[in-house]
């Protein structure tokens, strides 16, 4: 699959009599990270570069302690085991719990979809430095999210004062750069495996040359209760999907706790007293080591225990590679059971692939454990899993605004 060859959508009718119109937009409401991209020439989607250079925003919200100031991103992130911050709200999205921030003495309680439209406001106030006003956009959610969860989602979208075009399915919208067309097929069948830092969705996706696949369907016993548009060039089906809404890259962090933990309790450490604070400052020095491999160096440690003495921790800690490939393997392990419900009943080997979505599948470890329980399946990394969503949110804006005849989704 390449971008370069892909064929998605011709110039709508306005854009191509040079009318000048505002463009839409696609937003990947990432659980760790999040990212907006834009159709501009009606050809090919672009990531809009944030103020810092990078593709994505980080999805944490620190509190100033000052009435409605919130600081978002690379900043609050870097902050993020602090009482006034929040990551990861997109786990309770749709739910009544509510996010408690503290500043001192005081305190700022929000709900999850308020927080989400801070994150929201903030891409769209980046990027419309140079794309002027940021307002029609499609926002991508978890297959599995039910009507609470999309509903608490577009209304975060309407918070930060967008025009929510619709909600629209990540495995969906990272399928829309799967070029079929490089296959030589005229219908394939992927499992899309989407691990991000705080959730995981996989699906089983078919993507073909619009015709009556019916009959195939009745073959494996599939059904799809939804209408599709015959009038596309080829069509998107999710036929399956499953998902985890607290399961992600975060848990390999926590797993690598655990084992640090365990480390220190063999040097004598009692661990019941390590500060909340300091806990989460560690799992994010854990989470360095593991995006920049440095797992197999010592660990520096210096803090106060919080007993009665405030007890002072200095020692240092190896890890090795056999504590990362541990971590990450009690992670893959509930992932697998996931995809394995998910292709109940499909034979595996009639995959066309298996698409890596979602910044966790970098891991090298991660594609080795796919590769050794999938050996006859090809394992796609072609996709930039940190963007690949969200540019596909961008080509279904289009659509969705503009119309289009090359592709019809559902």
């Amino acid at each position: 699959m390449s971008l370069e060859t892909m064929k998605v959508f011709d110039d709508a009718s306005d854009l191509k009599k040079g009318v000048k119109v505002r463009p839409c937009f696609g937003i990947d409401l990432g659980t760790t990270n999040s990212a907006i991209s834009v159709l501009r020439s009606g050809k090919i989607p672009d990531i809009i570069k944030l103020d810092n250079g990078s593709s994505t925003l980080p999805s944490c919200v620190l509190w100033t302690g000052k009435g409605d100031e919130f600081i978002v991103g690379h900043e609050a992130y870097k902050n993020r085991y602090k009482a006034n911050a929040i990551y990861s709200v997109k786990r309770i999205m749709g739910s009544d719990k509510d996010v408690v921030l503290k500043y001192g003495n005081k305190e700022k309680i929000l709900k999850p979809e308020e927080v989400s439209a801070l994150i929201l406001r903030e891409l769209a106030n980046q990027a419309s430095k140079n794309y002027g006003e940021v307002k029609d956009v499609v926002i991508t959610v978890p297959a599995y999210f039910d009507n609470k969860q999309l509903e608490a989602t577009r209304r975060a979208g309407e918070l930060a004062g967008l025009n929510v075009l619709k909600t629209f399915r990540e495995p969906t919208s990272a399928s829309l750069l799967y070029n079929i067309e490089d296959t030589g097929k005229s219908e394939v069948q992927v499992l899309v495996y989407d691990l991000g830092g705080g959730t995981f969705d996989v699906s089983l996706v078919k993507i073909s040359q619009t015709k009556d696949t019916s009959e195939i369907d009745s073959i494996y016993g599939f059904t799809n209760n939804n209408v599709s548009d015959e009038s596309g060039k080829f069509t998107l089906s999710v036929l399956r999907t499953e998902g985890d809404s607290h399961l992600g890259g975060d848990d390999i962090d926590n797993e690598l706790y655990k084992i640090l933990e365990e480390k220190l309790i063999a040097k004598g450490v009692d661990v019941k007293y390590i500060p909340n604070e300091m806990k989460e400052q560690l799992k994010l020095k854990l989470e360095s080591k593991k995006k920049d491999s440095a797992i197999g160096h010592l660990m520096n440690l210096n803090f106060k225990l919080n007993d009665s003495k405030g007890t002072e921790v200095r020692e240092q800690v190896l890890f090795t590679t056999e504590d990362l490939f541990r971590a990450t393997e009690v992670v893959y392990r509930k992932t697998k059971k996931l995809v394995e419900n998910t292709l109940s009943g499909f034979n595996p080997d009639l995959l066309d692939s298996i698409v890596l979505v979602g910044g966790s599948t970098k891991s090298p470890l991660l594609k080795s454990m796919l590769r050794r329980d999938f050996p006859s399946v090809k394992i796609d990394d072609a996709l930039n899993p940190d963007e690949s969503v969200a540019l596909g949110a961008a080509v279904e804006a289009h659509r969705v605004k503009f119309g289009d005849n090359n592709v019809s989704v559902f």
